[in-house]
């Protein structure tokens, strides 16, 4: 019995040797970060290799671009434009309205309108850049929002070769405030 356990330990004693040492190095190699590059191509192959998901029509976005602007002749758009557009898209009766526009301080003419607008809409949800150096890359939701607790943050994770592939599911403010994200 102990001949046989001894021959086979000898037959195997490299691939004992050999599968310890391998996990060891792969691990060391990842935790250095020398593999980040491929688990990031693998990845990215992945996601285009993955059938496309169909859009769903239940989701409409509008979006403000530089011919609108040029509209408007204001390169600032203000409160009164936002609430006229807002109650144009509560005609529509939407499920929820998510509003990806930083308004932390009132623009006139018009605040008091889009105040009314926050205020008489709870599928209203603002947003919040949470993360970074406060008052310098952070800035705060609309303050009729914030109050409502209708604020989402929209920070996001892009990786050392700036493509974003990940997103956080909350952020935690300085003042220990927890915002999740949209």
């Amino acid at each position: 019995m102990r001949a046989k356990l001894k021959s086979f330990v000898w037959q195997w004693r490299i691939v004992g040797l050999a599968i310890p040492s391998i996990t060891g190095l792969v691990i060391l190699l990842r935790l250095a970060g020398f593999l980040q590059l491929w688990e990031w191509a693998a990845f990215d192959l992945y996601m285009r290799l993955s059938p496309p998901e169909l859009p769903d029509n239940r989701v409409v976005i509008v979006g403000i671009n530089e011919a609108d602007v040029k509209n408007l002749e204001d390169a600032i758009i203000s409160d009164e434009v936002y609430a006229k557009f807002l109650k144009k898209l509560k005609a529509q009766q939407p499920r929820a309205i998510g509003l990806d526009i930083y308004r932390e301080f009132p623009v006139e003419p018009g605040y008091e309108q889009l105040k009314e607008v926050f205020e008489s809409t709870p599928y209203l949800v603002g947003i919040q850049k949470v993360a970074g150096q406060p008052g310098r890359d952070t800035v705060d939701p609309p303050p009729v929002l914030k109050a409502l607790g209708q604020v989402g943050a929209n920070d996001l994770v892009s990786d050392a070769d700036n493509k974003v592939r990940r997103g956080f599911l909350y952020l935690t403010t300085q003042d220990g405030e927890r915002v999740y994200s949209l």
